[in-house]
């Protein structure tokens, strides 16, 4: 009986490594990610470039996502260290949604202010960030709440414009459910490559907890004094805890939006955004992790050419005969970009030379255009130098003229003088006969 157990795994065992074998030759394929959200983008951080998408233009709303922009503006536009003290504004925010326990006459620094904005998702946090923001940029310390939470909001949506996302509206800070307030997974990249460029942003969504240093007022009424020791705001980004790569960003949920979450990865020198968008409770981690996953471990970033590089070699008209008639095509600059490792060798390289090439070329002139593709798609291109000079045929003729002529004066000399000894001698041989 055990031997047939032993036989069994051993055998087991063997028609598993083709399966195991095949899962991990599908990770680099496209095709092979499986996700539950109903949108979804992997781009690369620092660029933007979009690596895989599912209905990326779809309208969705974005939930607590929005603190993203509403973090970016804010710290665009506020003083970290300047001391705010927490108005009406935070008490307008239901107490079932998400807050970070703000009252009103707390006081903490801005910076304090962004970490209950984006760690525990605070609502109040949002409410009270858009508040403060609106009033010192419009110049106004007075401006009722809703017309500065108005004010911020147009200051959202012009950022967001600026960042490329042409398909949003926002008209909160917080995210909480409006039918206009909407946006799509590829706008939400957008804005997030925008915030993860801001180093104060970066440093906030990578924090995984943060004890805040709150004045709060003691109540009158309060028999028990108010204390803030071991008062802690964790970040809801479970993937700080359990994904080696993570950096950030933000979490996200309502009804409506379903559960969302935007997250940032590096691994080397690739970085990458995955957005996913409408997926479950449990789903959002598992979409995000596998579009992570597929970015760093089946993207590189690629010399496609580098400065002084040969493009081509090409056959000169009217070039000299005896000497070299071809031009070397040297690329102007560099082109770097990130590519799918196993699609390398797919890139393509398009040469238009400026007009028809004939000599004269000059070393250093530009002769023509180089440009990179890859399934249709363009990485980038460069003009082309020449690397060496190409003599015209016309120089070279009248020169090899003269050479021609002197050449035949000198045969014309050697033949005269042979013609003089000749004569010379048959005059000797008749003297000496006599």
């Amino acid at each position: 009986m055990r031997k047939r157990q032993i036989i069994g795994i051993f055998f087991l065992v063997i028609f598993s490594i083709p399966l195991l074998l095949g899962m991990s030759y599908k990770k680099s394929d496209h095709d092979c990610i499986t996700l539950k959200c109903n949108a979804a983008v992997l781009a690369e951080q620092n660029t933007g470039k979009i690596l895989y998408h599912k209905d990326m233009d779809k309208r969705m709303y974005p939930a607590s996502t929005t603190k993203i922009l509403t973090a970016l503006v804010a710290i665009e536009n506020g003083d970290l260290d300047e001391v705010i003290t927490v108005g009406e504004e935070a008490g307008q925010i239901t107490s079932h949604s998400s807050n970070a326990g703000l009252q009103y006459g707390d006081k903490l620094t801005f910076r304090e202010l962004l970490m209950g904005l984006m760690l525990p998702s605070g609502n109040d946090a949002a409410n009270v960030v858009a508040v403060h923001i609106a009033r010192k940029v419009y110049g106004q310390p007075d401006m009722g709440i809703n017309d500065a939470i108005d004010k911020f909001a147009y200051m959202m949506n012009e950022r967001a414009k600026k960042a490329g996302a042409e398909s949003s509206n926002f008209v909160n800070p917080h995210g909480l459910h409006d039918p206009n307030h909407y946006t799509t997974a590829h706008d939400m990249c957008l804005i997030a490559v925008e915030a993860m460029k801001n180093q104060i942003f970066r440093e906030i969504v990578g924090t995984l907890e943060f004890v805040p240093d709150i004045e709060r007022e003691q109540l009158e009424d309060c028999e028990e004094e108010v204390d803030f020791n071991g008062f802690k705001w964790k970040n809801s980004n479970l993937l700080l805890k359990g994904y080696p790569y993570i950096t950030g960003i933000k979490t996200g949920f309502t009804t409506p939006a379903g559960y969302c979450l935007i997250s940032s990865a590096s691994k080397g020198e690739v970085d990458v955004i995955s957005v996913v968008m409408y997926s479950t409770r449990e789903d959002r981690w598992k979409d995000s992790v596998q579009l992570l996953g597929y970015g760093l471990d089946n993207f590189v970033w690629h010399d496609i050419t580098i400065d002084g590089s040969i493009q081509a070699i090409q056959r000169v008209e009217k070039g000299m005969l005896g000497y070299s008639d071809y031009v070397v095509a040297l690329s102007d600059r560099r082109i770097n970009d990130i590519v799918n490792k196993d699609e390398i060798d797919d890139i393509r390289c398009t040469i238009v030379w400026d007009d028809i090439l004939q000599a004269p070329i000059y070393k250093g002139q530009e002769i023509g255009k180089a440009t990179f593709t890859l399934n249709g798609v363009k990485l980038g291109e460069c003009r082309l130098i020449a690397g060496n000079r190409v003599v015209q045929a016309v120089k070279c003729a009248e020169g090899a003229r003269r050479h021609l002529y002197y050449i035949f004066v000198l045969l014309m000399m050697l033949l005269l003088l042979i013609l003089f000894i000749s004569i010379k001698n048959r005059k000797l041989k008749k003297t000496q006969r006599y």
